[in-house]
Order: structure tokens, then sequence, then C-alpha cells
């Protein structure tokens, strides 16, 4: 018998439950799975809460009702950069801080781990960044996700990155505006 696949939703996190839910996919992910160490771990709640958080948005994927992906973005425009604009070194890249949306905290449960889950949750943020205004996105990743964010439409800002919890890795930006077509779809990119 062919397995049915889940009903799947994406939308920004309604609430302090759903939020709080993100944060636990977060540490499943990240402690729990790759064994990451960091100091915003709550091994008690088993939590993963950052700074950045506070003024960022949290998206969430759902599979029948189950949160089982998610991703937060940080806008220039309406929230607070933390230190992205010096380790990404933003002022390299000619366009104002108000314009960049930093992509963070972007994962899967593993048993939901698909492209097209993936691709629906990045689609959704995007095109909210690109109506707040935002030219351009960024973010960091293993060496290993070069290749998947290169085909969603990323290329390399900065290989000599070092992320200040996770250590070394790939700095990577994407025009919004010349990717917008690709990318988000000519619907979003008409609207925009």
């Amino acid at each position: 018998m062919k397995k049915l696949e889940p009903s799947v939703t994406v939308r920004m996190a309604k609430n302090a439950a759903e939020r709080r839910a993100a944060y636990r996919v977060r540490y499943e992910v990240y402690i729990e799975e790759m064994g990451w160490e960091t100091e915003y771990a709550d091994h008690e709640t088993r939590l993963l809460e950052q700074p950045l958080d506070q003024s960022g948005e949290i998206w969430i994927a759902l599979a029948d009702g189950v949160i089982v992906g998610t991703l937060r973005i940080n806008l220039g425009c309406r929230s607070d950069l933390g230190f992205y604009p010096e380790v990404y070194s933003l002022g390299d890249l000619g366009v104002s801080p108000a314009a960049m949306g930093i992509v963070t905290n972007f994962v899967m449960l593993r048993p939901h781990r698909n492209l097209a889950i993936a691709m629906r949750l990045v689609r959704a943020v995007f095109a909210t960044a690109v109506h707040a205004g935002i030219q351009m996105a960024l973010l960091d990743c293993e060496p290993r996700m070069v290749r998947l964010y290169s085909w969603l439409g990323f290329e390399v800002h900065k290989e000599d990155f070092v992320h200040p919890y996770y250590g070394p890795g790939i700095c990577m930006k994407m025009d919004i505006g010349s990717s917008m077509n690709r990318f988000l779809g000519p619907e979003v990119a008409m609207a925009a």
C-alpha cells in the first residue's frame, strides 16, 4: 500500500506555544541529532531559543498539524540583526542593512526532510521578505549544504566565514530581485 503524503501547511508561528514547538524542533536537530553545543540550549525543556528570536519571524511547516520544520528570518527593516552585519561583512554588498534579511535556523525533522516541504517553507518566507522591501537574503551553512542553497538561488559570499556559536562555515547570499521569477515564482514577483 502506498503511503499518503501528509497535508502540509506553512505559516508564521501564531503564538508562544507554536514558537516553543519550533524551538523544540531546533533542539532535536541541532543538539540531539547533530551534537552541536550552544549556551542557548535548554536541556531540561529541550528548547533552543536564541536572542534574535525576539525580533525575528519564526516560520513553521506543519505536516498533518504537527510542526516538522522551521526557519527564522530577521528583516533588517523591522528587526535586530545582532552580530550578523559584522560577521557577514554586509558593508561589502552595497545594500542597506534595512533591505537585508538574515535566514537562520532552517531545519526539518528527519522523517520530513524533502525538497517539497523545504521549498514551500522558503518560498513563503521569501514572499513576505519581498513585500517588506528586502533586496538581499543571507545565510550561513556547512560546506555540504552549499549545493542545496546554490540550487535554491544563493551564491557564495564568504568562504572563510566563522559563526560565533557554531564555528567555520560558508556565508551565502541571494539577490532577491534577480532571483524572484526563478525562486519565488512569477505570481510573487509580479505582486512585489
